[in-house]
């Protein structure tokens, strides 16, 4: 039997949120790693293409670009987590 159920609503509650702050903060370290992988990608298609180790470079432009499209996406939803987080 509970004995104060306030008590136990507001530990309960406290649960909650700190649940979500933990699913908040590994969706930002996961975003993280993405972008940190992502930027490492586009270095190495750059040294590609300045080796020019595939010929022609241009097979490589929809791959630089994509790539830039990408990074894009992730750094706005990584900005958006880190602004819900804040507002929390």
């Amino acid at each position: 039997m509970i004995s104060n159920p306030h008590s136990c609503e507001t530990f309960v509650n406290k649960l909650v949120e700190n649940n979500i702050l933990n699913e908040i903060s590994n969706r930002v370290n996961k975003l993280k790693v993405a972008l940190r992988e992502l930027r490492e990608s586009e270095v190495w298609l750059k040294i590609i293409v300045k080796a020019k180790l595939i010929q022609p470079s241009t097979k490589l432009s929809p791959l630089l670009q994509e790539t830039d499209e990408l990074i894009s996406i992730l750094f706005r939803q990584l900005a958006d987590t880190a602004k819900k987080n804040k507002e929390r």
